[in-house]
């Protein structure tokens, strides 16, 4: 008797194949595409998922899987054939060590630098658009820029899923000829209240957002009755909670010196 070997993976692969080809050639409503690969997903693992299925639900099931495959693969190439993303920001001529204006949407919780005497904080910003300050027309672009914001305590102060309009320079240091390449260098803008419009909350990811605001709220309870042990309390907000930012430099050169600067490497996790 002749075994002949089972290749699972084949038929998987030939879908995917056939997925991608079908995304690049034929335009279809993401929505509808996503759907149907969802019912696909839930029927594939019912019929898995059955311990005394008969061998055509098996069979379905195979090819259940094999269609989810399909799916998935018409979702991965027709997304950004049919709906390109926009240019990135620092490949628009004339905004890079210019003056600008940026909207954008706060991408994670701000943190403080206590090493300068001004109340200065940093975060990422997601950006939107994009003009040279001055200018009236908008250009769609995508990218993050490093943004150092000087605080005011009478302004709004910038929050996870905020979207900012912001003014500064934008500028793009460079460390070799690899960072010159659009899109993979890093941009950083300095800011202030003053130079900054806030123009909604709440557009960033919900489960990110409570994660951020779980960790705000261990943060108080855990410096609740020692605040003016500002060193200890640094320590402890690194190690615990990731707030690397509030370290001082004393401490964190301290660190450095005896060789146990790894211990903050897996911080917050």
């Amino acid at each position: 008797m002749r075994h002949h070997p089972r290749l699972p993976l084949v038929g998987l692969a030939l879908s995917f194949v056939a997925g991608t080809w079908t995304g690049l050639a034929y335009r279809a409503d993401p929505r509808l595409v996503g759907g149907a690969a969802r019912l696909r997903a839930a029927g594939t693992a019912a019929l898995l998922l059955l311990r005394r299925a008969p061998a055509g639900a098996r069979l379905s099931g195979i090819a259940g899987a094999q269609g989810l495959a399909f799916l998935a693969a018409w979702l991965n190439a027709g997304i950004p054939a049919w709906h390109p993303s926009a240019p990135s920001l620092d490949s628009r001529p004339g905004l890079m060590a210019a003056q600008v204006d940026l909207i954008g949407i706060v991408a994670d919780a701000p943190a403080d630098v206590v090493a300068d005497p001004r109340p200065r904080w940093r975060f990422p910003l997601h950006v939107e658009q994009a003009r040279k300050h001055g200018e009236t027309t908008w250009q769609s672009v995508q990218g993050t820029v490093r943004v150092t914001w000087y605080h005011d305590a009478r302004a709004r102060f910038p929050r996870y899923g905020d979207r900012w309009m912001v003014a500064g320079r934008l500028t793009a240091p460079e460390f070799g000829p690899a960072d010159r390449r659009p899109g993979r260098r890093f941009l950083f803008l300095t800011t202030g209240a003053g130079n900054a419009e806030f123009l909604a909350p709440g557009q960033g990811n919900r489960a990110v957002a409570y994660c951020l605001e779980s960790r705000d709220g261990a943060r108080r309870l855990l410096n609740a009755g020692i605040e003016h042990h500002t060193n200890d309390v640094a320590v402890l907000n690194s190690l615990l909670l990731g707030y690397r930012s509030q370290m001082p430099q004393e401490i964190y050169r301290a660190f450095a010196r005896t060789g146990t600067l790894h211990i903050f490497a897996i911080s917050g996790s």
